[in-house]
């Protein structure tokens, strides 16, 4: 992984949803000196993981298909796992501004058409 996609975790938010969703608000800071904020929403039960954030110098404006690689959604480790093993090229990622007809394209649908 380049250092470009590196972060600092300063902060972590945590917000829980009903239904097992949970927001985590994170103030980091990218290698490239930039603090921004990042939120991740998902469910605790089954992803995937929407990751918005500001795009200078750190991941961002992703979806995580299969966030449990990370380890579990509901503790705040996944987010420093995430940030410390995720790539630019990561196979389980993908752009959510692939937007189509105005629905988001997602691996699933992308397959199911």
């Amino acid at each position: 992984m380049g250092d470009s996609t590196k972060v600092t975790v300063l902060r972590i938010r945590r917000i829980a949803h009903d239904g097992g969703y949970l927001t985590y608000e994170v103030d980091g800071r990218a290698a490239d000196g930039q603090i921004g904020r990042y939120t991740f929403t998902g469910n605790v039960f089954v992803g995937p993981v929407v990751l918005t954030g500001n795009d200078k110098g750190a991941p961002a404006n992703v979806v995580v298909h299969h966030p449990r690689r990370f380890g579990e959604f509901a503790a705040e480790q996944w987010v420093r796992r995430f940030f410390a093993e995720w790539q630019e090229q990561d196979a389980h990622t993908e752009d959510i501004a692939a937007v189509t007809d105005g629905w988001l394209t997602t691996g699933w649908q992308a397959r199911c058409g």
